[in-house]
């Protein structure tokens, strides 16, 4: 009677002290096919032939757990290395995708030892069977195109102990596996298939792993692109930090490479520490007090200046001689003039347009950029602490009221004298006209809301006053920023600058997402179990493509005093009743 030959399949294992859920899978897999390949519908040994699978570099931890699961109990998992165990080099037969040889049946006779290592269903492969060359036994290849380690045992045990030949194994490449109805995954691997149902072999368990893969990937990628994005949102909230890097340590990296490269990102952030765009965090963050210093002072001036006016027979005096012509010359070809270093102006009329607007412009651009995502959260930037939940939203909100009112008092100060009042909206028009044509949206609307006020528009006589052209210039002013049709003209004209410095209009999107809250809840179920994914989308979408405008900066040269001018010196009474009060005295009810 002859003596039976046993062939022992190693694998090595190459994750350290790790043991991924694929792994985990693949291995309980592979003991069933070599131990019972009946199971499986396997072809059984040869006769002359036994068989057994030894599972080499595992940690202690990890055997315990393939007991646990319940790997078949012929399995030999070993902590050594197969380095260490001694085996003849004679009798080894090392699979290596870089060998020229391919497996045979014959093989079976020759060695005792077939060892699997770096085909372990890596994409790309890694090369990780070099660290088994020291082994310096024969190779051979298993086929030309990368295996997962249970197919690459299973295929071996065929040829080698069951006399197949490789090329008439039901092999299959790249095969798409069904996750739903409308979702697939292809996986680049090469795989036995099923001689019943013609499907790839693959163990328990392996679409519920690709499932869990896939989910992972989604959600690991979209918070990628939040880290590269709005890395400030982690710089300012160590607790969000917190947060995510537990959730990263929670995800098995052979469910996602994307978590080895979401782990890079905020290992680079962390480590630089970028301060945000204007150098400063949340807790240093530019506030509209910290620009204006004290608004007692501006609305002294401004009552000073209205004392002054009311004192004045004739006033209303250009205090550079520029007449309207000139005034409409410079708009449609604007050269703005440099500021005497030094100067103190005591009007804006002092002061270029054009430049008056670029300086405006860097001020709401800085304002601007300290928004952040969470600030439209549950529509912080309404609730009671709101200075807190959206500091940004705020402070920008808080300047463009501070414009708008500023804008309205310069006009109705002049209560005598319509042809300054007339001065002062022309002036207006003009930076907003230069506001326009740079983009910065909220700056038009901060002043055609004063315009549009009820104190400015009911001066029906000083717009009269105006000439033609600056009223017909005007008029395409309003239209373009008109809110009919729900901003329909604002809207497209962002739409047609996504590649320059552009300052939205943040009330477009802040409507957006109050008619979204009010319109959708949070949770399509009582129990709060199943979230409208929908509607948080959607109010994701309004929040990115109004902050995607802070990545573009402007690049005008900071003129000092001007800056400091816009800053503290503008004239500035708050009270809406002592507007229409002023404005009653600039045209009493009646006048014609």
């Amino acid at each position: 009677m002859s003596e039976t030959r046993q062939l022992t399949y190693i694998i090595e294992h190459m994750e350290a002290d790790t043991l991924s859920t694929w792994s985990l899978v693949e291995y309980m897999h592979t003991a069933a096919a070599i131990a019972t390949p009946a199971t499986l519908k396997l072809d059984a040994p040869g006769p002359g032939f036994s068989c057994r699978l030894m599972i080499t570099n595992l940690s202690q931890e990890n055997i315990d757990l393939l007991r646990k699961e319940g790997i078949h109990e012929s399995a030999i998992l070993e902590t050594r290395k197969v380095l260490d165990m001694e085996f003849p080099a004679e009798e080894i037969c090392l699979f290596d995708l870089e060998a020229k040889e391919t497996v045979s049946p014959a093989d079976g006779q020759v060695f005792k030892y077939f060892v699997i290592g770096g085909i372990l269903g890596d994409h790309p492969p890694r090369a990780r069977t070099s660290k088994l060359r020291e082994l310096s036994c024969e190779i051979r290849l298993l086929g030309d195109y990368q295996m997962s380690s249970d197919t690459a045992t299973i295929v071996s045990y065929l040829i080698t102990a069951c006399g197949k030949n490789l090329a008439d194994l039901p092999l299959i490449d790249n095969p798409t596996f069904q996750l739903g109805p409308n979702e697939g995954v292809e996986m680049p691997f090469r795989y036995l298939t099923n001689p019943d149902t013609g499907r790839p072999l693959v163990p328990k368990g392996f679409i519920r792993n690709l499932r869990r893969q896939n989910a992972a990937s989604l959600v690991v990628n979209s918070i990628k692109k939040w880290v590269d994005n709005y890395a400030v949102d982690f710089l300012e909230n160590p607790e969000m930090t917190k947060t995510l890097q537990a959730f990263m340590s929670s995800i098995d990296p052979s469910d996602t490479a994307s978590v080895l490269h979401l782990g890079r990102a905020l290992d680079r952030l962390l480590a630089n520490n970028p301060a945000d765009r204007n150098g400063r965090g949340r807790g240093g963050a530019l506030s509209v007090e910290e620009l204006t210093q004290s608004e007692v002072s501006a609305v002294a001036l401004a009552r000073a200046r209205l004392d002054q006016a009311k004192d004045s027979s004739q006033g209303g005096q250009d205090r550079q001689g520029t007449n309207l012509d000139r005034l409409i010359g410079r708009w449609a070809n604007p050269r703005p003039s440099a500021p005497i270093a030094g100067t103190r102006y005591a009007s804006f009329l002092e002061i270029d347009p054009l430049e008056f607007a670029r300086q405006l412009t860097m001020i709401e651009f800085e304002l601007f950029c300290q928004i952040r995502a969470q600030d439209f959260h549950d529509l912080a930037w309404m609730s009671k602490n709101k200075e807190t939940l959206a500091f940004g939203a705020t402070q920008l909100t808080r300047w463009s009221t501070r414009i708008s009112h500023w804008v309205i008092t310069e006009i109705v100060s002049h209560t005598s004298d319509i042809k300054a009042r007339a001065q002062c909206y022309e002036r207006f028009l003009v930076i907003a006209g230069h506001l326009d044509k740079m983009n910065n949206f909220n700056g038009c609307i901060e002043i055609l809301t004063a315009l549009n006020s009820s104190p400015v528009y009911r001066l029906k006589n000083t717009v009269a006053y105006l000439p033609t052209k600056v009223r017909r210039e005007s008029e395409k002013l309003f239209r373009s920023f008109s809110s009919d049709l729900n901003y329909k003209n604002l809207r497209q004209r962002v739409q047609q600058h996504n590649d320059v410095p552009l300052i939205p209009f943040p009330g477009v999107y802040m409507q957006d997402l109050v008619f979204l809250d009010g319109g959708a809840k949070n949770f399509l179920d009582e129990d709060k179990g199943v979230i409208n994914f929908i509607k948080h989308a959607t109010a994701s979408r309004y929040i990115t493509s109004l902050l995607k405008h802070q990545k573009l900066e402007y690049t005008f040269e900071i003129k000092k005093e001007i800056r400091d001018f816009i800053c503290t010196g503008l004239p500035i009474i708050q009270s809406e009743d002592e507007h229409y009060n002023l404005s009653l005295q600039c045209e009493p009810r009646g006048t014609n």
